[in-house]
């Protein structure tokens, strides 16, 4: 399922969002979690084409929307820990 985002600004949709490609982290790089991804570049901001690529379709269903939420962060627990709060189960 691709990612959509709802908004009704896109001006602060930009200010908002800013991008970057990743990689995968070493077992090597102690400052992540070996297999965490994380940015391989500069951010940059969302180009016109970024944002008409994530804007949803004005009929979308609310049960295809994604709500993108941080989860809190706990020094030492595991990546797939950090996940288990989110949603509705």
């Amino acid at each position: 399922m691709p990612l959509n985002i709802a908004y009704r600004d896109e001006t602060a949709l930009r200010d908002r969002c800013e991008i970057a490609t990743v990689r995968t982290a070493r077992h090597d790089e102690v400052s992540y979690e070996a297999g965490a991804v994380v940015p391989s570049g500069v951010w940059r901001s969302l180009t016109q084409a970024d944002v008409e690529s994530i804007t949803a379709p004005r009929q979308t269903l609310d049960s295809t929307l994604v709500e993108i939420v941080r989860p809190p962060f706990q020094e030492g627990l595991p990546l797939e820990q950090h996940a288990r709060p989110l949603g509705s189960v």
